[in-house]
């Protein structure tokens, strides 16, 4: 669906090797206009090669984007990207991590109510060869853990457990920012009493 307020989300899963400049989502009107876009192979900009950004235009103040730094999202695995404004933000997610933010401004208007275009730039002829999945249009603002959710969709995201690391330091607790465990290991099964992983 379309969006014409000052919140969403625009979200897809998306696996390509193609290098070809266009986007995954966009509602880019050919003769230019208010859009949003989450473009493929660019920076907002110009041609940028493997990169994604979160492309938003007003028309009254221009165009604005939050775009990644990784310059190699066109691998051919399967990566979540994300674009969210918030009021006056804009966010770039991929797969689940906020890598850019750019701010907007209080008077930033409406990105207009164009047709959504999935694995095209708008409806201008430039395609992206890929596939996608999961596609996510939504007239609100999706929190830092929300996008986290849908980064997820695949795996289990939340769950009850315990962990019980070795010790590191008797006379201090340990602090965990990151826990990760790849799907083959086996921290990604689930425990049963008796047998050992």
């Amino acid at each position: 669906s379309a969006i014409a307020n000052s919140n969403e989300d625009i979200a897809a899963w998306v696996k390509t090797m193609d290098t070809n400049l266009s986007a995954v989502v966009s509602t880019y009107p050919s003769g230019g206009g208010a859009h949003y876009s989450l473009e493929f192979n660019g920076d907002g900009a110009a041609y940028a090669p493997g990169k994604a950004a979160f492309v938003v235009d007003d028309v009254a103040h221009g165009t604005m984007a939050a775009a990644s730094l990784m310059s190699d999202l066109n691998d051919g695995r399967w990566h979540h990207i994300a674009g969210v404004r918030d009021g006056g933000m804009i966010h770039l997610y991929v797969d689940g991590d906020r890598v850019a933010s750019t701010y907007l401004g209080a008077a930033y208007d409406s990105v207009g109510a164009g047709t959504p275009y999935v694995a095209r730039y708008g409806n201008t002829p430039r395609y992206l060869a890929c596939s996608v999945d999961e596609v996510v249009i939504s007239p609100q603002a999706y929190s830092d853990g929300q996008i986290g959710d849908l980064s997820g969709a695949a795996y289990l995201t939340k769950d009850r457990a315990s962990y019980t690391s070795e010790i590191m330091d008797v006379n201090r607790g340990a602090i965990w920012k990151t826990l990760a465990w790849a799907s083959d290991s086996p921290y990604s099964k689930r425990s049963r009493p008796g047998i050992r992983a």
